[in-house]
């Protein structure tokens, strides 16, 4: 049981080592989102994750199955000049599937849906995800101001990737 601010979440299970290596583990409760840093140090996240989630398998095969659901979630990446807020909606894990469901967030002072999958555990991960916004502000580089809206898809492999779509610069 992991309890602190904003966090209060329960796990159960267990891992083998040898042979198979079976994993076998229950998540549920809330998370405060701050504790990603300690996996992804350039991450800088807020906000509550609220989970009932299982994994069953293997380490090297993963079967995730459950729901996150994020309310009024944060983050911003060291490398990247975006950060996102307001971000709300469900992640879906489906055995080896990862379903963005009614995923809303704000960034540069517009509106961002972002809808797709990510699939993992058999084979290199493949994505496929679309954001969507009508009009954002993106300050980039340092002394530049653009405001832009549009749909871009991004798909592929770790391995190989595509960005495609259609974006409108309007100032």
């Amino acid at each position: 049981h992991l309890h602190g601010t904003d966090t209060d979440l329960e796990f159960s299970g267990s891992a083998r080592f040898d042979r198979d290596r079976a994993l076998r583990f229950k998540a549920s409760g809330g998370v405060n989102l701050r504790l990603l840093k300690g996996l992804l140090p350039d991450l800088d996240a807020q906000g509550r994750a609220d989970m009932n989630v299982s994994v069953e398998g293997t380490v090297t095969q993963p079967r995730i199955t459950g729901r996150a659901t994020v309310r009024d979630g944060a983050a911003i990446y060291a490398e990247l000049a975006v950060g996102i807020s307001k971000v709300n909606g469900d992640f879906v894990f489906d055995k080896n599937e990862l379903l963005f469901e009614k995923v809303t967030a704000e960034s540069g002072g517009g509106q961002v849906t972002l809808n797709g999958s990510v699939t993992y555990g058999e084979g290199p991960m493949r994505y496929q995800i679309t954001m969507a916004t009508p009009q954002a502000r993106i300050r980039y580089p340092v002394g530049m101001s653009w405001l832009a809206g549009g749909t871009l898809q991004f798909s592929g492999t770790s391995n190989a990737a595509l960005v495609s779509g259609h974006v409108q610069v309007e100032r």
